[in-house]
């Protein structure tokens, strides 16, 4: 299989190591993996037309699409214990752009391909299980423990009702859409966040998100990167994965369905 990957960085930057294209695609090659780089903003949509195009001119054929950007608004937008009348008015709106907005034509695209080739397919929006209701007494769920805001709950919820409705239209076609909440995944980017936590040492427009992230951090173990990948593959591989579509899937209960590792 060749695999496309796209973010808006080609170039490795040495203040953000391994978060480039060029260095995911090298870390690809080297296990034997085939890839296609491509500088892509997400919040462009003829970039994510001309990305479509491509794939469907040299592949002839799209099996898996995998809708993973998003806008971290958050960072700004609402400091911890701040209302969000205290943040900006525009937050919802930059972070829907790129967290919904983008997930949902690149799905459109993605699907007329499915569909128009017969063969089925695999569409998977990450998202966030944050759609609880408060319990019968009042008190909040666990989930709402450490809620990043209402532009971002708001942006994951669209996210999940998509999926959703999306999958009843599309499933007599044998394409399985579904909402994957990978759980706390130790990317590059959760690397450098701990970092900054540990260390004490991070900048004044930093401090929203350290607020937020330093319980979690400080209380959950991240699941290796590799996880989400395998989550993905299993469902791939699954014959009987469109039991799961329309779906807000947890990664930890996907690696004991599928008795997979969440470690390297």
């Amino acid at each position: 299989a060749t695999v496309y990957i796209t973010a808006r960085s080609k170039e490795a930057n040495p203040d953000r190591p391994g978060m480039s294209l060029d260095e995911v695609a090298a870390e690809i090659r080297a296990k034997g993996g085939r890839v296609q780089p491509i500088r892509c903003d997400h919040r462009n949509q003829n970039e994510i037309e001309s990305l479509m195009e491509t794939i469907d001119k040299n592949e002839k054929r799209l099996d898996i699409l995998v809708n993973h950007c998003f806008s971290s608004e958050l960072v700004t937008s609402q400091k911890k214990g701040n209302g969000f009348w205290e943040g900006s008015a525009d937050a919802y709106a930059k972070m829907s752009n790129i967290g919904v907005n983008a997930h949902y034509l690149a799905t459109v695209l993605a699907v007329r391909m499915m569909v128009r080739d017969g063969r089925g397919g695999l569409v998977v929006c990450t998202s966030a299980d944050v759609q609880g209701q408060p319990n019968s007494d009042g008190s909040d769920p666990p989930d709402w423990r450490f809620s990043p805001g209402v532009p971002f709950c708001v942006t994951k919820c669209a996210i999940n009702r998509m999926v959703y409705t999306m999958a009843r239209e599309v499933k007599t076609h044998n394409i399985a859409i579904v909402a994957l909440c990978p759980g706390l995944i130790n990317t590059e980017g959760v690397q450098y966040m701990m970092h900054k936590i540990k260390s004490g040492e991070y900048e004044p427009h930093e401090k929203p998100m350290i607020d937020m992230l330093t319980p979690i951090f400080t209380k959950t173990e991240p699941f290796s990167v590799a996880s989400a990948g395998r989550a993905i593959v299993a469902l791939a591989t699954d014959k009987n994965v469109m039991t799961h579509t329309g779906k807000l899937l947890l990664g930890g209960e996907l690696a004991k369905l599928y008795k997979y590792s969440t470690d390297n």
